[in-house]
């Protein structure tokens, strides 16, 4: 099989070439690759590489021809490697003799289908076994609990609100519950109570109830699960902070982003590795800005105030990879995280607060109506579900639906292996996990390096030939002690 590889390349002379150059290289069996030089490829060509090659001096090299490879298959161009190693020769340059070793994307395209078309990747999801996620583990756990769910934070507590027509219910009190979130792998329900200063935990019928953060809690306002690296996310408005603990152990625990001026709602986007949080400044605008998991690339989401202009709340769709936001109180917005596209699902609406995103819906409460009302992503709107006749005030929904992917995060098992006193936290860009030490005693900080060797320092690349668009980024990997 034969494939092209496209750059601008040096030319016989070691300059660059001032027009694109093409190569035409033969894809050769990994046997091959290692009878031509075993001490090179030995240690490090797996199942998940290729090697090819060409006219002796014609190779992938020094940037000589570009990283893909690319296939034409009936007229469409398809990237099939993405340029990983080649030998050298003593002086340090490329040795041209040698075949070019290539990722093979065709091995990850499960793992591509998460970022290109997650709503697709969502859809084809196997149902997880019981047992521990493994390294190659990608599964949909929702359905080990109960789904089909809205719930209904307010003054008075948590009602579980069926999406089938079934009567509602109240499954927790908590006379001063400010935010909640759900676990779907583990079927819990997490909420802040400003009377207690707790954070706190029950099943999602209410059972087994109890408390998760207790300590150095003022006016906790906001919070999000991440139930795939097992972490916790949180505002403190009278602190000021961002902060994030362990699920599994919650006394490691850190303020990741501190002065902040009003830190109110928080999402996050586990399958992304993204944190978005909004803040409310002296001036009374409100802005939404994000960042990693682990506090890194913080930057404004959106500077437009044409665009947004005083965002009250938010969700993300996990499937769509949108961030919906109500927005100067009578108006449904969404803006695509990737191109920042702004648009408008609906208009006029009656003092709407408290946001949920499904597959194909998106929910909210109407003010001093105890109902849901929904509207899907065409714009089309559903019949309101009414589910009180409370008067007490709704602050948060949170949706139970039947999909909660679930696949391996270096930081879920054992704190990521990371030193006493420290918490693990996920990074999808950069070659490390950011760890700090626990409370707020000290932002102490250190790196340690992550093992990339099966996808080889590709990070978020973007590809593309023809109509073919793919988007890579980092396979997750153990965490690895620098030395120094």
């Amino acid at each position: 099989m034969n494939g092209t590889v496209v750059g601008f390349g040096k030319t016989e002379n070691g300059h660059v070439s001032e027009t694109l150059r093409e190569v035409i290289l033969t894809v050769v069996d990994n046997q091959t690759c290692l009878e031509n030089d075993r001490q090179t490829y030995e240690a490090l060509l797996t199942a998940k590489m290729y090697c090819a090659g060409g006219t002796r001096g014609v190779q992938a090299c020094d940037g000589d021809n570009g990283d893909g490879m690319f296939f034409k298959i009936d007229e469409a161009w398809y990237v099939r490697g993405i340029r990983s190693f080649i030998a050298k020769q003593s002086s340090g340059m490329c040795d041209g003799s040698k075949y070019t070793v290539f990722t093979d994307v065709s091995k990850y395209r499960e793992w591509i289908t998460r970022f290109t078309s997650t709503r697709a990747w969502l859809t084809n999801l196997q149902r997880c076994e019981d047992g521990p996620i493994g390294k190659e583990t990608v599964c949909n756990i929702a359905n080990h609990f109960d789904h089909g769910f809205m719930l209904v934070g307010r003054g008075e507590g948590v009602t579980r609100v069926p999406l089938n027509g079934a009567p509602s219910s109240q499954v927790i009190t908590a006379r001063g519950l400010t935010a909640l979130d759900r676990d779907c792998a583990e079927g819990r329900i997490y909420w802040s109570d400003i009377d207690e200063n707790q954070i706190l935990s029950a099943k999602y019928d209410g059972s087994d109830r109890k408390p998760l953060i207790t300590k150095t809690l003022i006016v906790p306002f906001g919070l999000a699960v991440d139930w795939i690296s097992r972490r916790l996310y949180w505002t403190d408005l009278q602190q000021r902070t961002v902060e994030v603990a362990s699920l599994e152990n919650p006394a490691i625990r850190t303020v990741l982003i501190s002065n902040l001026e009003n830190p109110e709602s928080i999402a996050v986007d586990p399958v992304h590795s993204k944190l978005f949080w909004l803040h409310r400044k002296r001036d009374r605008t409100r802005w939404i800005e994000w960042s990693n998991l682990d506090g890194t690339e913080r930057q404004l989401f959106i500077g437009d105030r044409s665009q947004l202009k005083l965002p009250i709340s938010f969700q993300l769709s996990m499937a769509g990879g949108e961030l919906y936001i109500i927005d100067e109180f009578d108006k449904l917005i969404c803006i695509d995280t990737y191109t920042k596209r702004v648009r408008t699902i609906a208009s006029g609406l009656t003092q709407p607060y408290g946001l949920a995103v499904t597959e194909n819906q998106i929910y909210w409460t109407a003010a001093f109506t105890n109902q849901l009302e929904s509207i899907n992503e065409d714009g089309v709107r559903e019949n309101p579900i009414q589910f009180s006749n409370s008067s007490a005030n709704v602050f948060e929904i949170a949706s139970v639906t039947s999909k909660c992917p679930v696949f391996y995060s270096p930081c879920a098992i054992n704190n990521g292996g990371c030193p006493e006193n420290t918490i693990c936290l996920s990074n999808p860009r950069a070659p490390a996990v950011r760890i700090r030490s626990s409370f707020h005693q000290s932002n102490t900080e250190r790196i340690i390096g992550i093992n990339l060797s099966h996808l080889n320092r590709f990070a978020f690349q973007r590809i593309q030939s023809g109509g073919f668009l793919l988007k890579l980024a980092r396979e997750q990997a153990s965490p690895v002690a620098l030395d120094g």
